[in-house]
């Protein structure tokens, strides 16, 4: 409890200190001459991470995720305007600032090019995880009906994401929601959504608006990123803000504020925000089907700290706490109620700079720490906390015109404590026993990566990679490679081939001696991955065949508790066309997966508990200037559930089908800002999807499992200052 304490006075120290500085901070402003433009390439695609500056000067800054650029100039005079990125041809312009009046430059790269029998060298190339990744920004989340301005909930809209509950829980193509890794400014997060549960949980932690840029992968990632089976979700948090920005929401079960101010223009600013939410009310108005000792609520608050410190360099420090807490009914035990008590505190300092035009650097150094307090009656009292540690550096060296060099390195330290105790009948008495728990478990990792990414010709681009990886507990050194192919095909159409290596090791107390095995190894899968993708203005096609093999699962064992005896199988296409016009855009994904394993409790080869055989999920938008109308229809094959002794997932679930309105309308209501009222509708044909079901210990008495909430609603309104 003085850890936690502790920890929660360093955050709170920091937003003190930075509130003291603001005023002193605010006075040295100096406006200046705004520059500001756009990078893109010869198609008009925008180019983010580009290097714009003024030779010769301190000024610039580096090109946003819409390849937007802006920085201040202190005085008028002729200069020489720069960018540069790796893989295109330096551009260079002069101009002249003779005005006060902001001044915008719209900035072509061409591509670099070595001529060997008219063969072009190419910039733009598929890479183990990116090529084959589904990209989104904050506002698609936002707009997302159904997802609750949920970045889980809206990745899930996506193909290969598994619909095993109404959570945010990420099931990538047929693995367990603990097979996804959660990344935010190149740090691991561990526990990354609210309310935990089995599935994941219900919402995720990160609010969108917090994020500049959003990266997701079901498959095929690069050797960048390790101890994750099934799929990556990386996060990228705001970058130094250009202009002074107050945000104030109020909703049916949240309040919102966030706050952006450029301290020192082009080289220092803040954002800051702070969420609360109750849902009381949001279940008093719709009904619930679900007792709650305890509405869930929650609330967060985030500090971000952004340092441009040259043209090519910069600084940042993300603090954020958040705590959540619900107490909810066990519908298979009579007037049991589970009670959840989570916080999170998250401190990372990242940074990031370009060296000689050709080599970026970057880094960061990370401190979680993750509190839980679980209840169920009489049955559990548990105290969980967790301090993770970690460091990671990352450069990448352009050696040539069509060859690009990637490497890094990464520590990791985890920290795991419970204490509590657990109650089991007892079945040679017919009572209980109780058994309390202490005990501590400390883990090591290192990771080294390296890849090569080669461009043969405008048509043919070839990646092949290796991830080192030393784990303490398992004493166990590993190596994965990784590669991908991609080929350019007529019309705007790509093949792209993958294949890897991939390890995630067990928690720290599956070695604990007592309960569970000290000479367990790391689970291991292969990921085969064949797919077709096309890419137009408007128009985005991905079609991809995947075969997943694993090895050294973990199963329960009489006398060793767990062994790495278990295999499986996950197998499928996914389908993905995302079409724009000028007022309507239509999203449309379609999965089909077979998955078994012999793992854990199954007896046999099975289908698991995430093997959904059919998910497809439409999303339509219409854009009416002011208005907002959005649709998402979601289907789901049903789940395999055990329904009598001696069998295992021998029986599904009904199928889930769900259909989600919103709306949204925009205005202006105070000074220049846009507001917006929105209005979201869940389940608006009110259908009662069962999504699991439990039994008495004789699978006499089955228990349906239901949505929460059946139609509902939700309103509110964000105020922009």
């Amino acid at each position: 409890m003085n850890r936690k304490s502790n920890d929660f006075s360093i955050v709170r120290l920091v937003y003190i200190s930075f509130l003291l500085l603001l005023p002193s901070l605010l006075l040295s402003q100096n406006n200046g001459i705004t520059l500001e433009g756009k990078v893109t390439d010869q198609t008009g695609k925008p180019i983010p991470y580009v290097n714009v500056y003024l030779k010769g000067y301190m000024k610039g800054s580096m090109s946003d995720e819409n390849g937007k650029f802006k920085f201040i100039v202190d005085k008028h005079g002729v200069y020489t305007l720069v960018a540069s990125h790796i893989g295109y041809e330096t551009y260079e312009k002069t101009i002249q600032i003779r005005t006060e009046e902001a001044i915008f430059i719209e900035i072509t790269l061409r591509e670099k090019t070595i001529e060997e029998e008219m063969i072009t060298i190419t910039a733009s190339a598929f890479t183990g995880g990116e090529g084959k990744g589904v990209t989104l920004t904050p506002l698609e989340v936002v707009l997302t009906p159904g997802a609750a301005a949920d970045v889980f909930g809206a990745i899930k809209t996506f193909p290969g994401i598994q619909t095993i509950s109404e959570g945010s829980g990420l099931f990538v193509r047929g693995g367990d929601v603990s097979e996804t890794a959660v990344i935010l400014d190149g740090a691991y997060i561990n526990h990354p959504y609210r309310y935990e549960s089995p599935n994941g949980g219900y919402f995720g932690m990160i609010s969108p608006f917090l994020l500049k840029g959003i990266f997701f992968s079901s498959g095929g990632f690069s050797v960048e990123y390790g101890n994750a089976l099934s799929g990556i979700l990386d996060m990228k948090s705001l970058d130094l803000p250009y202009e002074k920005l107050i945000n104030i929401g109020v909703g049916l079960a949240a309040l919102s504020t966030m706050i952006k101010l450029p301290i020192k223009p082009d080289k220092v600013g803040i954002s800051m925000s702070g969420n609360y939410s109750d849902t009381r009310h949001l279940f008093k108005l719709n009904g619930h089907t679900y007792r709650f000792s305890q509405y869930p609520k929650a609330y967060d608050i985030n500090l971000n700290l952004m340092y441009q410190y040259s043209s090519k360099g910069r600084l940042k420090l993300f603090l954020f706490r958040e705590k959540n807490d619900i107490g909810i009914e066990v519908k298979h035990l009579s007037e049991a109620f589970y009670e959840g008590d989570n916080v999170t505190n998250f401190v990372n300092l990242s940074w990031q700079d370009l060296i000689a035009s050709k080599f970026l650097l970057s880094g960061n150094i990370a401190y979680t720490n993750f509190a839980k307090k679980q209840k169920l009656d009489a049955f559990l009292d548990l105290l969980t906390d967790e301090r993770l540690h970690q460091i990671r550096l990352k450069g990448e060296y352009q050696i040539s015109n069509n060859m690009v060099l990637q490497s890094g390195i990464e520590l990791f330290r985890d920290d795991i404590s419970y204490k509590g105790r657990f109650q089991f009948p007892d079945e040679e008495t017919s009572g209980s026993e109780t058994i309390k728990v202490d005990a501590n478990y400390k883990a090591y990792r290192l990771a080294f990566y390296s890849q090569l990414q080669v461009n043969f010709s405008t048509k043919l681009s070839y990646v092949i990679g290796f991830r080192y990886e030393r784990h303490s507990k398992s004493n166990q050194q590993l190596l994965d490679p990784r590669s991908s192919l991609s080929l350019k095909l007529k019309n705007n159409w790509d093949l792209v081939f993958s294949i890897g290596q991939y390890h995630q090791f067990p928690e720290p107390v599956f070695f604990d001696p007592v309960i569970g095995n000290p000479d367990l190894k790391a689970m291991k899968s292969w990921h085969y991955i064949l797919g077709l993708v096309h890419h137009s203005e408007s128009t985005i096609l991905r079609i991809e065949l995947y075969y997943k093999d694993y090895k050294n699962l973990l199963i329960n064992d009489q006398k060793l508790n767990y062994v790495n005896q278990g295999y499986g199988f996950s197998k499928g296409l996914d389908f993905f066309l995302k079409r724009d016009w000028e007022f309507f855009k239509v999203r449309i994904s379609y999965s089909y997966l077979e998955a078994k394993r012999k793992w854990m409790d199954a007896p046999k080869l099975s289908p698991t508990k995430f093997d959904i055989p059919h998910n497809f999920t439409v999303v339509a938008q219409l854009n009416l200037t002011r208005l907002n109308i959005g649709m998402l229809y979601q289907y789901a094959a049903g789940k395999p559930y055990t329904s009598e002794p001696n069998q295992y997932h021998d029986k599904r679930t009904p199928s889930y089908q769900r259909l989600d309105i919103s709306l949204s309308y925009l205005f202006n209501l105070i000074g220049n800002g846009i507001d917006v009222f929105y209005l979201a509708i869940s389940n608006v044909l009110g259908r009662e999807n069962i999504l699991d079901y439990i039994y008495s210990p004789d699978y006499k008495k089955p228990v349906p499992i239901k949505s929460v909430m059946l139609r509902s609603f939700y309103f509110g309104i964000s105020i922009s200052l």
